[in-house]
């Protein structure tokens, strides 16, 4: 008579367990994602160029990329993902190169495509108003990222350069990390969701 009791504790274990994962507090009420796809074309106002790559903004709303304009010159176009306009950001003449975003999505750093020794490091509010220089630097514009307590860590395409840092807000270039020998560069930097840390590429 008692041969059934393994099996009945047995099923009262997995109905348990069934409805402890159906129940599941630590799943919380995440809502399920879903995969959104669209295209982003060109116009009569504007063409793509080569290596002219697109960058999300932090928030997810804003994408923006270099582009041709109808006069011939490239300058970054700000495109919401809520329609399907582009607009140019002022001021963002010979933009060549990925732009990057701070982090409370609003500014877009940049670095113009320059003929002299030195760059600009520069940020442009998507609202609207001119570019603010933020430091200078030798070189070509390789990657940058933003955190929240306003630094900016940025590289250069010169040879055996480092990795830098400047202040949101503008202020003094400092190097960041140390080129050991063998080294050719550090390139593309990205801040770690801690925003303390960063990666980075080390070509040697």
């Amino acid at each position: 008579p008692k041969m059934w009791l393994p099996a009945a504790a047995a099923a009262a274990v997995l109905a348990f367990g069934s409805a402890l994962a159906l129940w599941a507090p630590w799943r919380g009420t995440t809502e399920s994602q879903q995969s959104v796809r669209f295209e982003v074309a060109q116009s009569d106002a504007m063409r793509f160029i080569y290596g002219g790559a697109m960058a999300v903004s932090p928030d997810g709303h804003w994408l923006v990329f270099p582009a041709r304009s109808e006069d011939g010159v490239v300058r970054y176009w700000l495109r919401s993902l809520d329609t399907v306009e582009a607009r140019v950001l002022p001021g963002t003449e010979g933009a060549y190169v990925p732009a990057a975003w701070t982090s409370d999505s609003r500014f877009v750093i940049f670095s113009p495509l320059a003929g002299t020794p030195m760059t600009s490091i520069k940020k442009v509010d998507i609202q609207g108003g001119l570019p603010q220089v933020l430091g200078e630097m030798r070189g070509g514009f390789n990657g940058a990222s933003s955190n929240r307590d306003g630094v900016i860590v940025f590289a250069s395409s010169e040879r055996r350069a480092p990795v830098f840092r400047v202040p949101a807000a503008g202020g003094a270039v400092m190097p960041v990390t140390v080129v050991a020998e063998g080294d050719t560069g550090h390139k593309f930097p990205q801040f770690l969701p801690d925003g303390r840390r960063f990666l980075y590429l080390r070509l040697s």
